[in-house]
């Protein structure tokens, strides 16, 4: 392949994904080596039951969703919902350093988890879990109310980790999601660059048009109304902090990839914020 004025041979991964193309599938399309059977996918039911009051049948809504092949198999798409999920290159790692950099694990993290053999909407839980554990929500009374002003905007949260998730590259291996809290701010990294191209940094994020790379997970999600279908996604992390009551110095996220990697940034609304000092409880 060409990369810039050199010709080099193709890598795994690149070649994996011409053949993806090639064939007309994405990555959560192919056949796994995993029958219906096997797996169990009891969060995957309490989830429909949780946020859309609707019981599902496993065997007939699997189907329906595009999670299982006429061989009766499932596809990559429907072992990574699947409770023991047991794709290797699906974990997240969370970790909170102490301070503004990243160190060494045993000496520098104040708290760290790996989410592996889940279900990838528990894996979403989980981190979103992890993130309001190691954020502080303090609030200021007012007349008949109350306002609370959390370090990060939860709706930016769970739109980042689902973005994180549905647009993942699974076809690369030794990778995962990281989700790094550092004292002045929240970075989610994820392995793929922008799918069908580009870079983040010079796009309009409210014009980005919706391609998802693995849309048979993406329809899931979107069943759930994690996301939409036209791809507004970006847009929503961005009036998550524009609306932000903490938020006079107009802190905004930053966005950026690269051709092997995506990653969100999130500003910490509260760190050397001087309208929270003094004026809050927490």
């Amino acid at each position: 392949m060409r990369a810039n004025n050199s010709t080099i041979p193709c890598d795994k991964p690149f070649l994996d994904k011409l053949i993806l193309k090639g064939s007309n599938l994405t990555y959560d399309r192919v056949e796994s080596k995993y029958k219906l059977e096997d797996l169990s996918f009891s969060y995957l039911r309490r989830k429909f039951k949780s946020r859309e009051n609707e019981t599902i049948d496993i065997t007939k809504d699997l189907e329906s969703f595009g999670l299982t092949t006429n061989n009766g198999f499932l596809n990559n798409g429907g072992v990574l919902l699947a409770d023991e999920n047991p794709t290797y290159d699906s974990r997240v790692f969370c970790t909170r350093w102490n301070g503004l950099n990243k160190g060494t694990a045993s000496l520098d993290a104040i708290d760290d988890r790996e989410l592996d053999h889940q279900s990838i909407l528990e894996q979403l839980d989980n981190a979103i879990k992890f993130v309001e554990s190691n954020s502080k929500k303090p609030w200021k009374k007012t007349d008949d109310n109350r306002i609370e002003m959390p370090d990060y905007p939860s709706r930016a949260i769970e739109e980042g980790l689902v973005n994180a998730l549905i647009h993942r590259d699974y076809t690369l291996s030794g990778c995962q999601i990281d989700v790094f809290m550092y004292d002045d701010r929240l970075e989610i990294n994820s392995p793929g660059g922008m799918f069908g191209g580009g870079i983040v940094q010079k796009l309009d994020l409210r014009q980005i048009p919706s391609r998802r790379r693995n849309p048979q997970i993406a329809d899931v999600f979107t069943r759930l109304h994690y996301m939409e279908r036209k791809g507004s996604g970006f847009g929503k992390i961005l009036d998550a902090y524009l609306n932000a009551p903490n938020n006079p110095d107009n802190k905004i996220p930053s966005f950026e990839s690269d051709n092997t990697d995506f990653r969100l940034i999130l500003p910490n609304l509260n760190y050397n914020n001087d309208q929270i000092n003094g004026s809050v409880n927490g």
